[in-house]
């Protein structure tokens, strides 16, 4: 069957069912293109003949299409934990394990992990160097208290520790890419693109 002929069976299915409460479209969608003649057929009995294709690299010119990012960062250290307090529940050596679970609590209240509190206004901002290996003490003009996993085991006096930062090795992090565009619907008749198919299903309708 011609796809001339196939849109006037798709006009008279449409005359079957259209209701005049209830305006109706005809769409007939392809993935090969129409033959000649079939958009004069289509805009004469107002059917719309969007064709699903493969994106050509023209459909593409001009438009952006992934941006790629270079990344460098780097990471906090935190060594040679000491903590100046009445009474220790372990050895140095188990308190530098733990470190990541030390908190202190203040005599107002508030709490925060050593860690924080030692690297605290000590790490510099991108895209700084990183800062070098140097001790850093924070004293308390009352006793804190230390807890271990939530739990006060000592009053405290004052902490210190050896704070420094190590550069990641730099990456590059590109999102999206012309490899991502799978699939696109064109207005046969007025030739515009009327949405975009990435290849994880995602759907971009466009007007241009």
């Amino acid at each position: 069957m011609t796809t001339t002929r196939l849109e006037h069976d798709v006009k008279a299915m449409i005359e079957d069912i259209a209701d005049p409460a209830m305006p109706t479209t005809g769409v007939m969608v392809t993935t090969a293109g129409y033959q000649s003649g079939a958009g004069s057929v289509a805009d004469t009995y107002g059917i719309v003949i969007p064709e699903l294709r493969e994106p050509h690299d023209r459909d593409v010119e001009g438009r952006l299409m992934g941006v790629q990012q270079s990344v460098r960062s780097k990471v906090a250290r935190l060594s040679e934990l000491h903590v100046d307090a009445t009474a220790l529940p372990a050895t140095g050596s188990q308190l530098r394990a733990l470190n990541q679970e030390l908190e202190i609590e203040t005599p107002d209240g508030r709490r925060c992990k050593v860690l924080d509190l030692l690297q605290g206004g000590e790490l510099t901002a991108p895209p700084e160097a990183p800062a070098l290996a140097h001790r850093v003490t924070r004293a308390f003009d009352q006793p804190a208290v230390l807890l271990v996993g939530g739990e006060p085991v000592a009053a405290v006096r004052s902490v210190s520790g050896v704070v420094r930062e190590l550069p990641i090795d730099p990456f590059d992090v590109t999102v999206g890419g012309r490899e991502r565009l799978a699939w696109m619907v064109e207005d046969t008749l007025g030739g515009e693109r009327i949405c975009w198919f990435t290849a994880d299903g995602a759907l971009y309708p466009t007007k241009s």
